[in-house]
């Protein structure tokens, strides 16, 4: 937990009063131009315009944070409109490249960065707009997994997205269930959280309600090979790195900690067939002692747990060894062919600057805004799951604890990769070196397409 010192909110920076503007860029050439390579100059607007605009915005099923913002956008600004289209976020990464290729796009994605996208010349170039706005207040960090280059290395060159809400991942507990077990205290190690698991299967507990419908174990997967493989192998692979590999021994160990898991009775018996909405109603209503997952749940879960809900970063293998947590921004992009690209800018910067907006990010999303880290922190309800994640968070930034997601490492890796050979790892039928093998085949294949 925090100290009363890092509980107490940041003074406020200096302000970014924009006057209304309009400034002329040096852009990368929209598609279809006569040499995409070379520089146009366009005018970017900061200014929101009167007359009446409708912002599409393409967002997922299962997170409400980017419904609601749009949403308290509107209610500031009667003149803009918000048309939300809403998908289960697997549907979503299938559908994007189409929809922001057509004559129609969105003018808003919720969608992680990805190198095939930029190349495909999908994604408008963000910089000018970071330029206008002052992006450059935030933290590096903030902004490097949005980041792509001419080469197509991933965390430097421009800027494609913009990271609203920061993630951490970890577990969260059930504190009815946990203190059936004397579970007084977060586990400090892996050691000691397997040895829970263990005591609530002998108290007839379910130990980890889990989904993996749709690949939902790859959070579970992620947070054993964090604490077993260096943090700078794992992100070379996620970012690319000429050379990266997974296919390594630790790989194999994660794969086999979670097969073993499964053989153990520790995950529900019908995990592979649980969707993700699934497992957070059935956590929520008493099944299950811990479930792994992010701070995106904190608020929904201390609303329907209130109370009866903890948090916890996963542990090392070795106590004492710094926390390593999976934490990125949650990116909105603007398509190069949208309709309304200052409009959809515009919003994305008030997300980050209207205390308003700030606040739903905690109350909705139970996350931590980005932006201008001198902007005060929203407030949390003291004691709650949200605060315990907030504090986690900064706990894995102090600590410089933070990595991506292996989801993210190429466009295909999660839908058809990591989703059907975690189906066969849980369900045993494939073996642990075969899994580490297959993600690592499958990957050097996508990047060479």
């Amino acid at each position: 937990m925090l100290s009363p010192s890092r509980r107490r909110r940041r003074a406020v920076g200096l302000s970014l009063a924009m006057a209304a503007m309009s400034v002329v860029v040096l852009a990368g050439c929209a598609p279809g131009g006569s040499d995409p390579g070379a520089p146009q100059r366009r005018s970017v607007n900061t200014r929101l315009a009167d007359e009446p605009i409708t912002i599409k915005l393409y967002t997922e099923t299962n997170y409400t944070l980017y419904e609601e913002l749009a949403h308290e956008f509107q209610r500031q600004h009667p003149n803009v409109t918000f048309e939300i289209t809403k998908e289960r976020y697997d549907v979503l990464l299938q559908n994007a490249p189409r929809l922001m290729a057509s004559d129609n796009p969105p003018d808003l994605v919720r969608l992680d960065v990805q190198t095939d996208q930029v190349k495909d010349n999908l994604l408008l170039d963000l910089d000018p707009y970071a330029d206008a706005y002052g992006w450059d207040r935030f933290p590096p960090t903030q902004l490097a997994p949005l980041r792509v280059s001419e080469s197509g290395q991933r965390g430097e060159g421009s800027l494609y997205g913009y990271g609203i809400n920061h993630s951490v991942t970890g577990v969260y507990f059930n504190k009815e269930l946990a203190r059936q077990i004397g579970m007084n205290e977060p586990p400090a190690t892996m050691g000691e959280f397997e040895e829970l698991l263990q005591a609530a299967r002998d108290a007839g507990l379910l130990p980890i309600m889990q989904a993996n419908a749709a690949g939902e174990a790859n959070m579970t997967y992620q947070a054993i090979l964090n604490q077993l493989l260096d943090r700078q192998t794992v992100e070379d692979w996620i970012y690319n790195v000429p050379g990266a590999t997974i296919d390594v021994p630790e790989s194999v160990a994660a794969a086999r900690r979670l097969q073993e898991w499964a053989e153990k009775g520790y995950l529900n018996s019908d995990a592979n067939s649980v969707d993700y909405t699934s497992m957070v109603g059935r956590f929520a209503a008493g099944e299950g002692l811990f479930m792994f997952l992010g701070n995106w749940q904190a608020a929904a879960l201390d609303s329907e747990m209130e109370g009866n809900v903890g948090f916890f970063l996963f542990p090392p293998e070795d106590a004492g060894r710094p926390a390593i947590a999976m934490s990125t921004p949650g990116s909105l992009v603007i398509p190069a062919k949208a309709e309304n690209p200052d409009a959809a800018a515009y919003f994305l910067n008030w997300t980050l600057t209207n205390s308003t907006a700030r606040q739903t990010v905690a109350d909705v999303g139970g996350s931590v805004p980005g932006g201008d880290p001198g902007r005060p922190l929203p407030d949390v309800a003291p004691g709650s799951v949200t605060e315990q994640t907030q504090e986690a968070f900064q706990d894995v930034a102090e600590g410089d604890g933070a990595i991506g997601f292996l989801t993210n490492a190429t466009p295909g890796m999660f839908q058809n990769t990591l989703a059907p050979q975690l189906q066969l790892l849980i369900g045993g039928r494939t073996s642990p070196e075969e899994f580490a093998a297959k993600l690592q085949a499958d990957y050097e294949e996508d990047l060479a397409s």
